[in-house]
């Protein structure tokens, strides 16, 4: 049974629950024929979602105490069947995922055929072979940690390519039941990437500019592994050193930037302020809902002639004491889950967001270009609003912040969201991992994969 989400939210829709009986009379008015001396009823049980509806069929003379009956021990047949499918062992469960011994790559039936083709394994895998074996191929690969490595390490590498790799590797397996089972299974791709992913954060050369451009949700505390010194043989977390991104050069040459954005939020009321023997314009823009508090920077002569470009700084204001530093930064549209949303999209050159460059964690504040546009008047569809922002959505992004005015900016022709929000991360080749990753705002479930956005948006 496959998830369904709803298209405006994103959010999973649970299977309803029917009343025990439900009797569904039929509509039609008109009186029956005389040799017809039955009529259908259809009895939706409980844990409709699973066993589905039985279909009771009954004579006209039956009476409703024996249909009662009737209907009653169906229910508690089919109760008694899923207490006996529920209490599986996980091994069953797993045997029923995978009905087969995984085999090691080297001895999967394609492996050869592989080799000899001299070809990476997106293209080999578009080509003619029968779904079984490609089934047995993958999980080879993905229960290899070298072949696993290499194999995620090649569709993950341009995140614009993974709606084209996810119907490929969809098609060759055999479709979207056999592509989830490879998913979710333990020596399955999930598993695999997240080790591979483990693997990349603990090498010392992987920066947390890296990270972001491999994904746009990481749990503040990954980042703090990256960034937080060893202190008499143990390593320290602090949130003191977790800044990514490049300081714009103009912003830099203030000095401090910590006091400098304390001093910014604090400044008296002037049309041209200084600090630190420069000059700027300081505008606030309207709060958004979530308290983040925006001004436009923008550097100038004494006489507040402009100078070069003009900046949006964001901040949210943090509480005193680490642990209300950390909780506020997951608030589900806060400045730090923003700058790595934002940031993600920068790093892949996206046409749909305006450039990031620099979050802050101490202060909480993340700094972006400021441009100029027309406010988008247009429909507040949400699916419309992302079906014009493909480039957004071909990095995973889907936009979903139903209050979208103000939020987006017409640029010649092209749509711009200037705020992020509650946007959602959809990338079935790169799944969430437990321990690693934060789930952004309307996630439909940690390691529940869907493809219902990228038949919508990826025409997978």
């Amino acid at each position: 049974m496959t998830l369904k989400i709803n298209p405006v939210s994103f959010k999973s829709n649970p299977p309803q629950l029917l009343p025990p009986y439900m009797f569904m009379p039929s509509q039609d008015k008109q009186p029956s024929q005389k040799n017809n001396d039955c009529s259908k009823i259809i009895a939706g049980l409980s844990f409709a979602g699973v066993i589905g509806l039985s279909v009771v069929t009954v004579s006209q003379r039956k009476t409703l105490k024996n249909l009662q009956k009737a209907l009653a021990e169906s229910v508690q047949k089919a109760n008694e069947n899923i207490t006996q499918t529920v209490s599986e062992s996980q091994q069953q469960l797993e045997e029923k995922i995978i009905p087969y011994t995984v085999k090691k790559f080297e001895e999967t039936s394609l492996y050869k055929t592989f080799q000899e083709s001299k070809q990476n394994f997106i293209d080999f895998l578009s080509g003619v072979h029968q779904p079984e074996k490609v089934k047995e191929f993958l999980f080879g690969i993905t229960s290899d940690e070298k072949a696993g490595a290499d194999f995620i390490k090649e569709v993950t590498d341009n995140p614009r390519e993974s709606f084209k790799n996810t119907k490929i590797l969809m098609n060759a397996i055999g479709g979207e039941k056999n592509l989830l089972d490879w998913l979710h299974a333990p020596a399955g791709y999930n598993a695999a990437y997240e080790k591979y992913l483990t693997k990349v954060i603990n090498k010392p050369e992987t920066t947390l500019n890296d990270l972001i451009n491999i994904s746009p949700n990481w749990h503040l505390f990954k980042l703090m592994d990256k960034t937080s010194p060893i202190v008499n043989g143990q390593k320290t977390f602090s949130f003191e050193n977790v800044r990514f991104g490049e300081i714009p050069k103009e912003i830099e040459e203030l000095g401090d930037f910590n006091h400098f954005v304390n001093w910014l939020f604090e400044r008296p009321a002037a049309e041209v302020v200084e600090y630190s023997g420069k000059y700027m314009k300081v505008h606030p823009l309207k709060a958004g809902m979530s308290g983040k508090a925006p001004l436009k920077v923008q550097f100038c002569t004494p006489d507040g002639k402009p100078l070069n470009h003009s900046y949006i700084i964001k901040k949210e204001p943090v509480p005193a004491g680490q642990n209300n530093h950390i909780n506020q930064a997951y608030h589900s549209d806060s400045v730090f889950l923003n700058a790595q949303i934002d940031y993600y999209l920068s790093r892949h050159n996206c046409e749909n967001a305006p450039r990031f460059y620099y979050y802050d964690c101490p202060s909480n504040t993340a700094v972006y270009e400021f441009i100029e546009g027309e406010p988008y008047t247009g429909t507040t569809n949400i699916i419309e609003i992302n079906k014009a922002m493909k480039d957004l959505n071909s990095l995973g992004i889907f936009y979903n912040d139903c209050k979208s005015h103000g939020n987006i900016l017409m640029q010649d022709g092209v749509m711009k969201i200037i705020d992020s929000g509650e946007s959602y991360f959809h990338d079935i080749l790169r799944p969430p991992c437990e321990n690693l990753h934060v789930e952004l705002p309307n996630w439909c479930g940690n390691r529940i994969e869907n493809l219902t956005l990228n038949k919508l948006f990826g025409d997978v």
